[in-house]
């Protein structure tokens, strides 16, 4: 299956009131999509790079994006869930709001990524193809924040 990237949008209140079992938080984090929830597949570490030009960073202007957040909960499949205040969502949704789909283009490095283990692999094989799926994913990440931003939610976030 490989490593995912889902986020669930939440209001604060509920943030703050949520178990830290790791069932219950893997429960929630692997619901079934809606508006409130957004899961990546393989692109989000892609998106991760063309963000960031990092590996793991969370550094940086962009590194928040996937990697950002303050620890919650136990050690799950790649490490804990993370919590993105509220005010932390509003600065994420301008910032990607601003960015460029033709500045993350100028950024795709297909043999970097391929240096930086940018997973999966696929990125000097695809080329042309494997940008145009990480945009896509970009353009559904950068929605789920406009749309938490607006509505005052927080973001719990986790590779599972």
């Amino acid at each position: 299956m490989g490593m995912r990237l889902s986020l669930v949008a939440m209001k604060p209140d509920q943030l703050a009131g949520l178990s830290q079992s790791e069932s219950s938080l893997i429960g929630l984090l692997l619901r079934s999509s809606d508006e409130s929830s957004l899961h990546l597949d393989k692109e989000w570490h892609g998106i991760h790079f063309l963000l960031t030009g990092e590996s793991w960073s969370s550094d940086g202007k962009y590194g928040s994006v996937i990697f950002g957040g303050s620890e919650f909960g136990p050690n799950l499949s790649y490490g804990p869930a993370r919590a993105l205040a509220a005010e932390d969502i509003r600065k994420i949704g301008v910032m990607l709001e601003v960015l460029s789909l033709d500045e993350l283009r100028g950024r795709y490095d297909p043999v970097a990524m391929s240096k930086a283990q940018i997973y999966p692999d696929v990125w000097e094989r695809e080329g042309h193809e494997a940008l145009e799926w990480l945009l896509a994913g970009y353009l559904k990440l950068r929605d789920f924040y406009a749309r938490a931003a607006t509505e005052g939610k927080g973001v719990l976030l986790a590779i599972l």
